[in-house]
């Protein structure tokens, strides 16, 4: 679970959706420079990804535990799951969604 200082407020969440910086069939990464020292984040599932709520927040979990893990200093990140993440297994959502974080890597 991402802490509260790492989640972007709901006032700042459009500006950071302006620009796309990945996009993959299972995950859209769009995100802007906030200015802060930490990396801030918010995880979009929507329910055309799963009808059932608690698939859903499992997906949330997941992509918050990736999320933890990047090195991303100073930016604002939003990450929409898209339905083909529903499919992926637990190890090929984590690989696909961390290969898009850290390109370099």
């Amino acid at each position: 679970m991402l802490s509260r200082r790492q989640r972007i407020p709901s006032a700042d969440l459009r500006q950071a959706q302006k620009a796309i910086i990945s996009r993959s069939p299972s995950f859209v990464i769009t995100g802007r420079k906030n200015g802060l020292p930490e990396a801030r984040f918010a995880i979009v599932v929507g329910v055309k990804v799963d009808r059932r709520s608690v698939r859903r927040h499992l997906l949330k979990r997941r992509a918050s535990g990736v999320l933890e893990k990047t090195e991303l200093k100073g930016q604002d990140i939003v990450l929409l799951i898209l339905p083909p993440a529903n499919i992926l297994s637990a190890k090929a959502f984590r690989e696909n969604l961390a290969a898009m974080l850290n390109p370099k890597s």
